[in-house]
């Protein structure tokens, strides 16, 4: 079985065949558009050239839904935040004194997040359609330090633990008659007071995990820093490496384009 376990979404899919080089250089690109721009209108075109991606070209369907969820709650607490800081702009709504809507603090609120969205399913779609071989080949190609690929390889791997470890800790804490529940209103209600109920239990976990896995490492004469002797690169065909170059072109242009015109930012002061 992969190590990358539940993370990895078998699929025949055009994506998938990709070659993970390729795969990765996408991920980068739209993580830069997602950062150069906070204005909501092309936050949403990133978003649906996205969700194209995801649920068109590599056919990833109801696991990438199931990964949008776990962003609602973010989202909701960061559209109810920006407008706390963000006072420029009209005048559009004023809850109480100390918390006044405006049209700049609502499109920043919206703006930041889809960035928050579109980071999580970028990154989705990049680990749940890449195998941890694929992933390791990939670093190595693009010249990351070992003890980089390693950390990040582990920290994917466990990434099906630790949800399953959040999971059966609200599940003890509700038996406990804790009452951490009520979908996502019902959260928001309780945040201050459920998540370090929460966040304690699972950073012990997590420690404890980390300790674990360190020692099994190291009884195993693990070396972060040897790179296989056998470890051979396989060249990028011609059409590949056009791929690439046209992802790096359209970054280029759409980076320059926001920096000339100023399109799709909104000051935050």
């Amino acid at each position: 079985m992969s190590i990358l376990g539940e993370v990895y979404v078998r699929r025949d899919s055009l994506f998938h065949r990709l070659d993970p080089r390729i795969r990765f250089v996408w991920f980068a690109c739209f993580i830069l558009f997602i950062g150069v721009f906070n204005h909501p209108i092309p936050q949403f075109i990133i978003f649906v050239a996205i969700m194209i991606i995801g649920l068109g070209l590599a056919k990833l369907g109801s696991p990438l839904l199931k990964v949008m969820t776990y962003f609602v709650t973010i989202v909701i607490v960061s559209m109810l935040m920006w407008p706390l800081f963000i006072r420029t702009g009209a005048v559009i709504l004023t809850v109480r004194p100390w918390y006044v809507i405006t049209t700049n603090g609502l499109y920043t609120g919206i703006g930041q997040s889809m960035r928050w969205l579109n980071a999580g399913i970028v990154g989705a779609i990049f680990i749940m359609t890449t195998r941890q071989r694929e992933l390791i080949t990939c670093f190595r190609d693009f010249k990351l330090p070992e003890p980089i690929i390693h950390t990040i390889v582990i920290q994917i791997r466990f990434l099906p633990s630790i949800a399953g470890e959040w999971k059966a800790i609200m599940e003890a804490q509700q038996i406990r008659g804790q009452g951490i529940r009520g979908g996502i209103t019902g959260r928001l209600k309780r945040f201050g007071w459920a998540i370090p109920m929460i966040l304690i239990p699972i950073g012990a976990r997590v420690m404890k995990m980390a300790s674990n896995l360190a020692l099994a490492l190291d009884s195993m004469g693990f070396e972060a820093n040897e790179r296989p002797p056998l470890y051979k690169t396989l060249p990028l065909k011609r059409s590949e490496k056009a791929l690439i170059a046209f992802f790096i072109t359209a970054t280029i242009v759409i980076i320059g384009f926001r920096l000339v015109t100023g399109y799709g930012w909104i000051p935050l002061y």
